[in-house]
């Protein structure tokens, strides 16, 4: 009889990394993982010195070498994320297989079609999350805790995870009737400028009741309390909260309640049905 052998899935295999580097309780050491596998990580501030094709990128992995090399400019828990994320393309099925032996991984290097490097690119973050909230760590947390900025806070310091990555996962895993809605000055260089908005995650529960998402690129100015909060023009209490109106079809209108949180980067508001 032949014996088929089943491929690990990805939450396999972060399971046995966790376990075989003592990452058992958060935060995860993101630097036990890549000694573990032999990798070197080694931190870049001049794009010349791996002779990087995109000079914008954050991260690359050079299988060959063994070196994860991350930009000096990123801040420690983008550098443990970014990390996490190329060790994902080290180890997950496919990734590499797909690549000449000694070709670097380059985050956001057009070397495969857009497609395929989207799938890969989801793949990776997928995994660096799931290493950083250790799989089910997150959701021990937000079973025991509401849903509020506060008890974001104090997960995303627990599992020294950004803002932003804690409230993606909390959101996405909760089974509370929420979403996540976040805003970005559409012009850095410009002081001031209208705030618009980046991307929505929603809860499964909150999808079915309501909509999936906030319509991309909607922009916010003065005359809103969302740009007024953000730029400190306008003060909205110690939990800053404020009511939404959102269109879910071409006439009907849904009511919503926004707990917003800024990071002075960006503008994250927890969304949420009104009373």
């Amino acid at each position: 009889m032949e014996r088929l052998i089943a491929e690990p899935s990805a939450e396999d295999i972060v399971q046995a990394l966790l376990e075989e580097t003592g990452n058992t309780s958060p935060p995860t050491d993101p630097m036990t993982m890549a000694g573990y596998l032999n990798l070197r990580v080694e931190g870049y501030d001049d794009d010349n010195q791996f002779g990087l094709v995109n000079s914008r990128i954050n991260a690359f992995l050079w299988p060959s070498k063994r070196i994860i090399g991350v930009h000096k400019k990123l801040k420690p828990k983008q550098r443990r994320f970014s990390i996490l994320h190329e060790i994902g393309h080290f180890v997950l099925p496919g990734h590499l297989q797909s690549r000449e032996h000694d070709e670097k991984v380059e985050d956001g290097r057009d070397n495969l079609s857009p497609w395929a490097q989207n799938i890969l690119e989801r793949e990776a973050n997928q995994f660096a999350a799931d290493c950083l909230f250790q799989l089910d760590g997150l959701e021990k947390v937000l079973r025991a805790s509401d849903l509020s900025w506060g008890n974001i806070v104090r997960a995303s310091e627990l599992f020294d995870a950004s803002i932003e990555a804690t409230s993606r996962r909390w959101v996405e895993r909760t089974e509370t009737e929420c979403g996540l809605v976040v805003f970005n000055p559409l012009d850095r260089g410009r002081p001031g400028s209208a705030l618009g908005v980046m991307y929505t995650i929603v809860s499964r529960s909150f999808k079915q009741r309501n909509f999936a998402q906030i319509q991309p690129g909607q922009q916010f100015d003065t005359r809103s309390p969302i740009y007024r909060y953000f730029y400190g023009q306008e003060y909205l209490g110690d939990t800053p909260r404020i009511t939404i109106s959102v269109q879910k079809g071409t006439e009907d209108y849904g009511e919503f309640s926004m707990e917003l949180f800024s990071n002075s980067y960006r503008l994250f508001g927890l969304l949420t049905p009104s009373n």
